[in-house]
Parts: C-alpha cells; sequence; structure tokens
C-alpha cells in the first residue's frame, strides 16, 4: 500500500520515469556496436581473467577501472552480449531522470524538478548515450548525484551528509577522469560558502568537508596509476578546436533542431534577465533561501570551469572538444531552461511552450532523423555478418580492423589485418600465386578506394559478387574471374519475351563499352517479394553459347521509397564488368535475372541491349 500511495502522490515523475524508459530500451540493439562499444566488449569480456581485463584497462587508460568491472560481472550472470551492455547503460540513463528530478527539486523545488526530468527524458543526446555501451550514463548519473549530495551537504552540514557526499564524491571519481574538473567546481562552490558562513560555524564546515575529501580520495587511490597515465594523454584524432566549436557543441546537445533552438532561446534570455534583478546578498542563509541566486551559486562554477579547463588544455596542449567529453554540463542547460519554465507565470504561455518544446524535440528524433530506424553508428556487424552468411570456402578475410571485426566474426574464418585493400592487391600483382579469392572489410573512415592500377588488375581478374555498404563499414567478396561466369541454360524461357517467369522490373542505367569491357549497372526487382535474399546476374543470350555473370549489388533506398509498396526493395542495385576477352566472337543480348530462393522465385528481363564480339 505504501509503494501504490507513492505512486499516487508522485504520479507525474511515475509517467515520466516509464516514458525515459520505453524511449531507452526501444530498439535498444537496433544499431551495431561501434569502435569504442567493441572495445568496451572486448575488454569486459567475462572469459577473461580480472587481471587480464585491468591491464587492458590501464593500457589504455581511458576510464577507471569500476565500469568495465561491473559490466565484466554482469555479462559473468547475464551473458557477453551488446544487449546486457547497453541495458547497463540504459538502465542509469533512467536513473538520470530520476535523479535530475531530485536535483531540481533540491535545488530550486519540485516543479523545476519534474520539467528538468522531462527534458532528460526526450533529449536526443540522453537517448543516445543512454544506448550506448560506453561509461557516459554511467558517468553522468554519478555527476548529477554529487551535486545532489554536495547541495544537501551545504544546506545541512552535519556527518550524515558529509559521509554520504563523500561516498557520492568517490563513486564520481571512479566513472571518469574528467570528474575531477566537476570536483574541483564542487571544491570552489565549497569554499565560497566557507567564506561567507558564520564563524562559529566553520570548525564545524571545515572537519566535515575533510571527511568527505577523506573517503573520496580514499575510494579513488585504485585508479591512481591511471590517472597519472592520463597527463600524458595526447588526442591525434580529435580536431582542433575552432571559433564554433562551443556552438557547435550547445547545437549537439539540443539535437541540432532549429524548432527545438526557437522554443530554447528565449528562455535562457528570460533566466537572464531574472537573475540580473536579484538584490545582493552575502549571508549564507538568504542565498540559500533566494532560489534564483543560490542556483547560479552552484550551476555557474559547474559549467565554467569546466568549460574554461577543457578550452585551455584544447589550445594549450590537446583538443578536447567532442560532445561527450562535455556530458557533464548537460544538466546546467537543462537546469536553465527548467527554471525558465517555472518563472513564466502565464499558464496558458508555460504549458503551451513545454508542450511544443517536448513535441519538436520528440519529432526532431523519431521523424527527422529517424534515430531508431537509421543507422546512426558504424556497422561493423552488418558487414561481419555479408561474410559469417556467405564465405562458405573459410576464405582469408582481410582487415585494417582485426581487432574490432574480430568481435563479431568470432575468430570463425581467417582473419587477416592489413593496413588497406590496396596493399593486398599490390602482394597479388608481385606474386601471382597469390591471386586467390578472399574478402576485403573495412570500417571507421576508410572507404573502398583504388589506385587505377589496382583498380584495372581487380577488373582484369576478380568479380566482385557480394557487397555490403553501410554506414562507415563496408565489405567485399573478391572472387576469380572464371567462378564467376558460367553455361545458362536458356531452354526453360524459350520462347523469350521481354519478362520471363516470375515478374521482374528492371532498368539498367548504365551500358558503357570501356576498352576491354562493358559497364552495366542499374536496379532490379523481383514483383512484391522482399529484395533482401534477392540475387541479380546478368545473362548473356546466345544461340550457341549462353552465359550467366554475378553480379555486385548494393543498396538502393530510392527504390524501395519510389515504388512506395511498403516492402524493402533496397537490396536492388546490382554493378558489373563483363571482359570483352573472355567472350567468343558473336552477339550477345543482354538479359536481368533475379533469384530469390527463400521464396522459389526466379524471373528474366531481356533487355534491348546487345554486345557484339568482332
Amino acid at each position: 500500500m505504501k509503494f501504490l500511495n507513492l505512486i499516487k502522490e508522485n504520479y507525474l515523475l511515475t509517467l515520466i520515469l516509464i516514458t525515459a524508459t520505453i524511449l531507452r530500451l526501444y530498439h535498444l540493439d537496433y544499431q551495431s556496436l561501434w569502435l569504442d562499444e567493441i572495445y568496451t566488449m572486448n575488454v569486459s569480456n567475462p572469459d577473461l581473467d580480472f587481471s587480464t581485463t585491468l591491464n587492458e584497462v590501464k593500457l589504455n587508460g581511458g576510464f577507471p577501472y569500476l565500469y568495465f568491472i561491473l559490466l565484466k560481472i554482469l555479462f559473468s550472470i547475464f551473458g557477453w552480449s551488446s544487449i546486457v551492455a547497453r541495458l547497463f547503460s540504459a538502465f542509469f540513463g533512467v536513473l538520470i531522470v530520476f535523479f535530475s528530478y531530485k536535483l531540481g527539486k533540491e535545488l530550486y523545488n519540485k516543479k523545476v524538478g519534474c520539467y528538468l526530468a522531462i527534458l532528460f527524458t526526450f533529449s536526443e543526446y540522453s537517448l543516445y548515450i543512454s544506448q550506448d555501451a560506453r561509461t557516459y550514463t554511467f558517468y553522468l548519473c554519478a555527476v548529477i548525484l554529487s551535486f545532489y549530495f554536495m547541495i544537501k551537504f551545504i544546506k545541512r552540514t552535519n556527518l550524515k551528509n558529509a559521509i554520504i557526499y563523500g561516498l557520492a564524491a568517490g563513486f564520481v571519481l571512479n566513472t571518469n577522469y574528467f570528474s575531477f574538473i566537476n570536483l574541483f567546481a564542487q571544491f570552489v562552490i565549497i569554499c565560497f560558502y566557507f567564506i561567507l558562513c558564520a564563524k562559529e560555524n566553520r570548525i564545524s564546515f571545515i572537519k566535515n568537508s575533510l571527511i568527505s575529501a577523506g573517503i573520496a580520495i580514499l575510494l579513488f587511490l585504485p585508479n591512481i596509476g591511471l590517472f597519472l597515465n592520463v597527463f600524458g594523454f595526447k588526442s591525434l584524432w580529435i580536431p582542433a578546436p575552432t571559433n564554433e566549436s562551443f556552438s557547435l557543441l550547445f547545437n549537439e546537445f539540443l539535437g541540432n533542431s532549429e524548432m527545438t533552438m526557437f522554443f530554447i532561446t528565449p528562455l535562457f534570455i528570460f533566466y537572464v534577465v531574472n537573475l540580473f534583478k536579484e538584490k545582493q546578498t552575502i549571508k549564507v542563509d538568504e542565498i540559500i533561501e533566494n532560489k534564483n541566486l543560490f542556483t547560479f551559486t552552484i550551476i555557474f562554477p559547474w559549467i565554467f570551469l569546466f568549460i574554461l579547463t577543457i578550452f585551455l588544455k584544447s589550445y594549450l596542449d590537446t583538443p578536447l572538444i567532442i560532445s561527450r567529453y562535455f556530458v557533464s554540463i548537460l544538466p546546467v542547460f537543462f537546469i536553465v531552461l527548467s527554471i525558465g519554465f517555472f518563472q513564466i507565470k502565464n499558464q496558458i504561455i508555460k504549458y503551451t511552450i513545454l508542450f511544443c518544446l517536448i513535441l519538436f524535440m520528440f519529432t526532431n528524433t523519431t521523424v527527422v532523423k529517424k534515430y531508431y530506424h537509421n543507422a546512426s553508428k558504424t556497422q561493423f556487424r552488418e558487414a561481419a555478418n555479408l561474410v559469417i552468411e556467405n564465405n562458405k570456402n573459410n576464405e582469408p578475410v582481410y582487415t585494417s580492423f582485426k581487432y574490432w571485426f574480430d568481435f563479431y566474426l568470432k575468430n570463425k574464418f581467417n582473419t587477416i589485418e592489413k593496413p588497406d585493400l590496396e596493399s593486398v592487391i599490390n602482394e597479388m600483382m608481385i606474386d601471382s600465386t597469390k591471386i586467390k579469392p578472399f574478402w576485403y572489410t573495412d570500417a571507421h573512415g576508410k572507404p573502398f578506394k583504388l589506385s587505377d592500377k589496382a583498380q584495372q588488375f581487380v577488373d582484369s581478374k576478380f568479380y566482385i559478387n557480394e557487397s555490403f555498404d553501410g554506414l562507415d563499414a563496408w565489405t567485399r567478396h573478391f572472387t576469380l574471374e572464371k567462378n564467376m561466369v558460367s553455361k545458362f541454360d536458356i531452354k526453360p524461357y524459350q520462347p523469350l519475351k521481354t519478362l520471363n517467369g516470375d515478374l521482374t522490373k528492371v532498368w539498367i542505367e548504365v551500358f558503357e563499352k570501356e576498352e576491354s569491357s562493358y559497364k552495366i549497372s542499374g536496379w532490379g526487382i523481383l514483383e512484391n517479394i522482399d529484395s533482401k535474399n534477392n540475387k541479380i546476374s546478368i545473362v548473356l543470350i546466345n544461340d550457341l553459347n549462353s552465359k550467366v555473370i554475378k553480379c555486385q549489388q548494393f543498396s538502393r533506398p530510392d527504390i524501395t521509397k519510389a515504388e512506395n509498396k511498403n516492402i524493402n526493395f533496397d537490396n536492388s542495385g546490382f554493378i558489373t564488368k563483363i571482359q570483352l576477352g573472355a567472350l567468343q566472337k558473336g552477339g550477345y543480348k543482354i538479359g536481368v535475372l533475379i533469384e530469390n530462393k527463400i521464396e522459389h522465385k526466379k524471373g528474366l528481363y531481356l533487355s534491348e541491349k546487345t554486345i557484339i564480339i568482332n
């Protein structure tokens, strides 16, 4: 009964938490694990002993041990999977919503706490890190907790609050090394209130503060070695800061939405105008009672000292301005907005603006960016799956990201690390004994690209019959030309018509003669059949010797959109090069064969195009 009464008393918060949970669990594993997430999985592998895991964390030195240890324990209990890893992040993502409510309530009042929880619930950035197998929701939750208990400590300085705050500070130190900046801001805030507090209270204030500091330092001691390594960190991949770096960062936090910014900007201005109206006071009790002034003394050091530190570090040493490093200041933006909402006196205006802001935040995430249905992370999984599903002959798989692809390939194949595809082709050009079928898969800013010389070699020796082009990842299967061309029995389709067998729709967009080959590309589908399992081939129809040549297929989402039948026709693009030297003299009509063995469908489209070999 007590639980039900608690829910009834806090029905709005309950509804917010349910909504936050649904948004964070929906399509939780839709996206492939990206580079850093795969590192998380590998380091926390339950098959590794604890000493190996700790050494791996120490070797990379990016984060303290705690996150990886907890994840390793969860993997040991529930299994080593991306779902478990992301559930861990989603769990803390929901806790962020709950504790942001507690923070807003303690900092200002219950209504501000609700507004703050609502903003975190629908925040695109908060959703993203809640479905990411990295430490950022773990860290952000700890930051919010530490500021929450610091506020309680300032308001009611006693041993109990000192111990709890010390534990919270120790916790945040074990989540991320940027937390030192957060705690430095808290140190400045505490010093400010120490200076203003009554003289008779200062000794007690110092004693309790030292207790909190001692607990935090004691809890952090296991990470001292790791922390010292961070001082030598150099970011080779983060771009140098520009005059727009912080504005771009702010926009990313708010979803890069003009409509969202339209509603947010006046709220910021409104908050600042009201803040400037506050009268001066230097008494602790009066500051705490003045909600606007008290909030300012907390959030200004929180955001200013963090930005200043990263700003100086980025310009004087190594660039650090990327959004996930700034996640700990996200609550400050939402606190300002929440107070802005609260200070609007007209209820109609207040709730109209709140409703519109939530609507545009949600729409921008789900409709404009299609967060739950479009790939937004490097597609390691999809690129690897093409190899897993089609490498029946266990041909070698080359990649420059062996450590990451091996997570999905799971040592099922002979995976060989090479700097790029060009180096593989060069080895074959030098040593003809190495000309054998192979796979190449790559990702993370390494596109499929060959020099003209290497491309000519590939065109003369290989056909690419399996391919995947996804977000920041790709795969190609290079098979020998002789294995790609086979005889084709045309008799079942005679007498030939334009459409033969099951109904097809085909369009040849490119039909170009080159020096020693014909390039053919276009798209083709079987009517009313999902194209996922379709195989497309070019048929060279000759009265004496018809041939079928497999094609490289690629994604054509525009065909799905154009057909507008609620059927996925993405896997409909095809391209091939027909080497003229491999054909006997005579004329060849060009046909396109589409097969789907799962649906037991097969159709042959006969085009008007021909190839003449003299």
